[in-house]
């Protein structure tokens, strides 16, 4: 039997707490994105940094691994290979010659349409039987629970 953790004088396995929902319905949707994206010749890091790429396109290294959530030397790393795929170049900065802008190339921009149907494809299927009501109500409470834990 699982781990039990008391509240309110019940004990409940762990495996009910919000944390362990919320991982869960993430890795599994992560599994999905990672597959449908990989018959695009997207791995799934990359669609992270392409995602904000198509977001805004011409943007630092710094300002990309920030808009990511990674640090510099693996934003390097991928930066690297999807330059050799063809996806994006670094271009100097005119504003500052110690700076290079990552831009899509026109193979990159290309990848809009396939991420877009594939993200579209996942919500559907993660949403199938909810009513818009209740996924109205799930951004609503998602959106909460991070801001409660959110640094003041």
């Amino acid at each position: 039997m699982g781990t039990l953790v008391k509240t309110s004088g019940h004990a409940r396995p762990l495996s009910t707490g919000l944390g362990y929902l919320v991982r869960t319905t993430h890795k599994v949707m992560s599994r999905r994105l990672a597959s449908e994206l990989a018959a695009h010749g997207i791995s799934f890091k990359q669609y992270f940094y392409l995602r904000a790429l198509l977001e805004e396109d011409r943007i630092s290294q710094i300002e990309l691994s920030e808009r990511v959530g990674m640090n510099r030397a693996t934003v390097t790393s991928v930066i690297d290979t999807m330059e050799r795929q063809g996806f994006v170049r670094r271009l100097p900065d005119p504003d500052d010659r110690r700076v290079y802008l990552i831009a899509l190339t026109p193979k990159g921009a290309k990848l809009r349409a396939p991420i877009m149907e594939t993200i579209a494809s996942i919500q559907k299927a993660a949403s199938a039987g909810l009513t818009a009501r209740e996924l109205a109500e799930f951004r609503r409470v998602a959106e909460r629970m991070q801001q409660n834990l959110e640094p003041e």
